[in-house]
């Protein structure tokens, strides 16, 4: 086997063999710039009139598989479906356009939470456990459904142990002030809806 020896005059040498496609930095910049041009391009095709009953289409369908589905997710994925990497003004006013000639049905928890009709608001009585979704992105509406079921089966609960086991229900092992303070909306959606009611710190099934 034969060792071959470079000295440093050999390097620059060395690194054109073994590395000959490397593009410059320049052709990186280019490249980038490229990209970013086609992104542009493709985001601004939302706001071209023929592209409207894409975007209700798109919408509608978000609804139709997702809902009760936050406003603030529904946007994340009209997003990414468009290549748009940021929710501005224009697009968001553009979104609820589509959304009021859509009729989506809305109920606000600090934020917007969007439904097909009234009525799946008011019969709405499942819940997705661990899904992908942020806390904040999860209904109080479906929070509220979690909460009946624990309370179904443990009759009775502290506030601090119902929040941290319906957390838990949605695949949070860890807590957070989001993951609280979502859990804590789903509490109140749940005294609302009658299926429980709060006394000295506990949360308890209603009769």
């Amino acid at each position: 086997m034969k060792f071959h020896l470079y000295s440093k005059h050999h390097l620059p040498l060395l690194k054109s063999k073994l590395l000959p496609h490397l593009p410059h930095k320049a052709e990186y910049s280019k490249s980038t710039d490229r990209q970013r041009s086609l992104r542009q391009l493709f985001a601004g095709r939302l706001f071209f009139s023929e592209s409207y009953s894409i975007l209700t289409s798109q919408i509608r369908k978000i609804i139709e598989n997702e809902a009760p589905v936050s406003k603030s997710l529904l946007c994340k994925k009209i997003l990414s479906e468009w290549g748009i990497s940021r929710l501005g003004a224009r697009v968001e006013s553009q979104i609820e356009t589509a959304l009021d000639a859509l009729n989506i049905y809305r109920t606000e928890h600090e934020g917007f939470v969007l439904l097909e009709n009234r009525e799946q608001c008011i019969s709405y009585s499942i819940y997705r456990p661990v899904s992908e979704r942020e806390a904040t992105d999860i209904a109080p509406e479906e929070i509220a459904n979690a909460i009946r079921q624990l309370l179904t089966d443990s009759i009775s609960l502290p506030v601090a142990d119902l929040i941290k086991a319906c957390a838990q229900q949605f695949g949070f092992a860890r807590m957070g002030s989001n993951i609280d303070a979502a859990m804590q909306r789903g509490i109140r959606e749940a005294v609302k809806r009658n299926y429980a009611k709060i006394e000295n710190e506990r949360v308890t099934i209603a009769d």
